[in-house]
């Protein structure tokens, strides 16, 4: 009687436990992807800007103002802190954004952080960046651009829809 109830015991935790994995797999968010340009790009505060002994050049809190077109299409207002070695071009920075515009067909708002490491020379510089879009979904995007320059090669980036939204 012992090993019958042992074995009906752990018969329903096991299907209990497979229905729950199974469901989760079946809750994966949906994937879609996205591209375009990032083609103009303003700094509307400079922020405080200094030169250290070593040669690296400090931007802190510096705004810009980028354009975004194609499947993402709109203005991202961001507020970077900036570190450029002036030797060997290399730099380095992160910061954070609002964003106001379409992704696809859809109006959305959107937050976010971004990190980039720019190197080589020329300095080409890689960006990835989390949205936050005020319906629900995210956005990871990789841009690629010129550190000297004010406008990006492109980008590319994956939305993520969660299940139910």
């Amino acid at each position: 009687m012992r090993n019958t109830v042992r074995i009906i015991g752990v018969s329903l935790v096991s299907m209990a436990g497979f229905l729950l994995i199974s469901g989760v797999a079946w809750a994966q968010a949906t994937k879609e992807s996205v591209s375009g340009s990032a083609p103009n790009y303003y700094v509307t505060d400079p922020g405080k800007i200094w030169l250290d002994d070593e040669g690296i050049r400090h931007f802190r809190n510096r705004r810009t103002r980028v354009r975004w077109e194609g499947d993402i299409d709109g203005w991202q207002f961001r507020i970077d802190d900036l570190n450029v070695n002036t030797l060997t071009r290399e730099a380095d920075f992160h910061g954070s954004f609002t964003f106001a515009g379409y992704v696809r067909e859809d109006l959305v708002t959107a937050k976010g952080r971004s990190s980039t490491q720019c190197t080589g020379d020329p300095s080409i510089c890689e960006e990835h960046t989390n949205w936050f879009l005020d319906d629900g979904r995210m956005i990871k995007v990789t841009e690629l651009y010129a550190l000297d320059s004010d406008d990006t090669e492109g980008y590319e980036g994956t939305i993520l829809d969660p299940p139910g939204r």
